[in-house]
């Protein structure tokens, strides 16, 4: 009974392994992701927002997806930013991610706010793509802008809401060990539901 249970304890660690194996070598295989510039619209996942309240900035990585984001503007490109509010303590609630990218666009960047599009409710990756999908047109060509180690969530989720013609332009970060498995777990997941 005991040699049995190791065994399958054994075979159980086996094939979790491999699965797990297998969503880390899709997650690193989109790092160098380059988008093509000749898409019609973009999406910039949110990363995160410092400061307070009444004083929100971009973080550094939220900071880096906007750079690139701006390299699409020359050539028309409808922007999408996607990302709500959140709590945060000690500052209390801070304002949706969308508001705060946008800010920064035109104020940083000068770029003509008739050409950005906010979702301001997802608090994940999932609900980002879901509410995304009922303001854009799927069937477009479309870029996603995320980190690095988020693209190949990022693409199955925006495929699983409807986007059918959707590329990812990765962003170059320090993606450490713990950050990469994290993604491979939730792209596991992902793929369950």
């Amino acid at each position: 009974m005991k040699r049995q249970l190791l065994i399958g304890l054994g075979i159980l660690f086996l094939v979790t392994s491999a699965i797990v194996c297998g969503a880390f070598a899709d997650v690193r295989r989109h790092i160098g992701d380059k988008g093509s510039k000749d898409c019609e619209q973009i999406i910039v996942l949110g990363a995160g927002i410092e400061g307070t309240a009444t004083h929100p900035y971009v973080s550094n990585t939220l900071k880096n997806r906007l750079e690139v984001a701006y390299k699409y503007v020359s050539n028309g490109t409808e922007i999408f930013l996607s990302g709500g509010g959140y709590y945060k303590e000690p500052k209390g609630m801070l304002p949706p991610e969308a508001d705060v990218m946008k800010g920064y666009l035109i104020k940083q960047k000068k770029v003509n706010a008739t050409k950005i599009h906010l979702e301001r409710y997802s608090m994940n990756t999932n609900d980002n793509f879901n509410n995304l999908s009922k303001i854009m047109d799927v069937k477009k060509k479309t870029v996603i802008i995320t980190s690095d180690y988020h693209m190949a969530r990022s693409l199955k989720l925006a495929k699983k809401a409807g986007f059918s013609n959707i590329d990812g332009q990765s962003v170059k970060t320090n993606s450490n060990g713990y950050r990469l498995f994290k993604e491979a777990v939730k792209l596991i997941v992902a793929d369950a539901s």
